[in-house]
């Protein structure tokens, strides 16, 4: 997908066998929606095996937000890894920004990151912060080590709105 404008990746996404995605993101990717509250689960099973299907993972998981009207997300990164200095750029550049167009009125979008123990201070000093900066992007975000106090923190989101 590459350096298109981040309209033209999604498209290209969409555009996508859907057998080669249904067939390759779950072997990677965990998918759930919690409807009682109204949390999408997105567990990484293993490190994704290309930028396509990196990039390919946050826009399945947009698409599910948009079909929940979902704005809560925990994010399962422990059995993947950290991501490339890349990865954290097109997150941040790309991906954040796209959701204040996605998310009407300005929906905050709320991310709790589940991260290794030895990821934790990078997460919760550098990337988080980065990601969750008022002026650019209506997504917040925190990192944990785990999922109880991520799954608190969701919930005082919603309790909070």
């Amino acid at each position: 997908m590459g350096k298109q404008p981040l309209v033209i990746q999604a498209a290209l996404f969409h555009a996508m066998d859907n057998a080669t995605v249904r067939t390759l993101l779950p072997s990677f990717l965990s998918i759930s929606y919690r409807s009682q509250e109204r949390i999408i689960v997105f567990r990484w099973l293993c490190p994704v095996p290309s930028e396509d299907l990196f990039r390919a993972s946050y826009f399945a998981l947009l698409d599910l937000a948009v079909q929940h009207d979902c704005w809560q997300w925990l994010l399962d990164l422990r059995r993947r890894g950290s991501n490339t200095v890349e990865q954290d750029q097109w997150v941040l550049h790309e991906f954040c920004p796209m959701l204040n167009a996605v998310f009407p009125n300005n929906q905050l979008v709320y991310a709790a990151y589940l991260v290794a123990p030895s990821s934790l201070h990078h997460y919760a000093n550098v990337v988080t912060p980065a990601l969750s900066n008022p002026l650019k992007t209506c997504y917040r975000a925190a990192a944990f080590i785990d999922e109880g106090p991520a799954n608190s923190w969701l919930t005082d989101q919603r309790a909070a709105k």
